[in-house]
């Protein structure tokens, strides 16, 4: 049998005054606990470390192996949305500035002969470009663009045969994308958009030289419209996609941007509304 044996003191009983007090231990006896004296500390604690669940090496390595292959399967997704994000806040920038700027001179001059529209009744267009030197030489002036005299980052867009055979679009075939671009006038602005007038055409480049140089995603080709004043022309001049426009694949036309939609439609081949 084993005792724990104490020295009495503290407690003020006439029964043992002075006495040691012997309990008995019934597990340090049995040898279900070792008896050392030195496993067992007052307020029954012991010098043994408590044992806590964690993660081995191997299961943090196999774990962080996980995220970084998903990590590398979304992320170049996530990357190519932001990118194409930012080209369509830039478009929108642009076009706003083109548009706006373009009203203000039809107004103060009185004169909007450089467009495209389709007669009353036919289904073919027409062009005026009396006026698209003025316009040109006015809209580079107001919007501060300078003239770009090197030519060669044109030929870092791709022609409409090759959009075409890759799973690109274009809102009309027939329209002769490689020539105007070709013969463009291209401008720089201060914050690097190229604008190229060709005409009464427009052909915008969102980011310039930096790339991606892609027809639909920082490339656009747009022209000046009397939109749907057919009879007469309108005092206002319409930057329209709805007679000559051209994406790459996965690309949007400038309509699909400008009404917030996530894809393009059969509407890009019709007329704006």
């Amino acid at each position: 049998m084993v005792l724990l044996h104490f020295r009495g003191g503290g407690a003020t009983r006439k029964t043992a005054p002075d006495s040691d007090l012997t309990y008995y231990h019934p597990e340090l006896d049995s040898g279900s606990v070792n008896a050392d004296k030195n496993r067992l500390r007052p307020g029954g604690r012991s010098d043994q470390p408590s044992r806590k669940a964690a993660f081995t090496m191997a299961e943090v390595l196999i774990t962080l192996g996980i995220i970084g292959i998903i990590a590398a399967m979304t992320l170049p997704a996530v990357i190519g949305k932001y990118k194409m994000l930012t080209y369509e806040v830039a478009f929108k920038k642009q076009y706003s500035l083109l548009q706006n700027t373009m009203n203000l001179l039809t107004v103060e001059n009185g004169t909007n002969k450089c467009y495209t529209y389709y007669p009353k009744g036919s289904h073919a267009y027409k062009t005026f470009t009396d006026d698209c030197a003025f316009f040109e030489q006015e809209l580079a002036k107001k919007l501060n663009l300078n003239k770009l005299s090197n030519e060669d980052f044109k030929d870092k867009y791709a022609k409409k045969e090759d959009v075409l055979a890759r799973g690109g679009e274009a809102v009309n075939t027939n329209c002769s994308y490689d020539w105007q671009l070709e013969i463009s006038n291209p401008y720089f602005s201060k914050d690097g958009a190229i604008f190229m007038f060709s005409s009464q055409y427009m052909l915008l480049d969102v980011n310039g030289e930096r790339g991606p140089n892609r027809w639909g995603y920082d490339l656009f080709f747009l022209s000046w419209s009397n939109h749907n004043k057919y009879e007469d022309a309108s005092s206002n001049l319409l930057l329209t996609d709805e007679f000559c426009s051209i994406i790459e694949k996965g690309g949007k036309f400038p309509r699909t941007i400008l009404k917030n939609q996530k894809i393009n439609s059969d509407s890009n081949h019709a007329v704006w509304d």
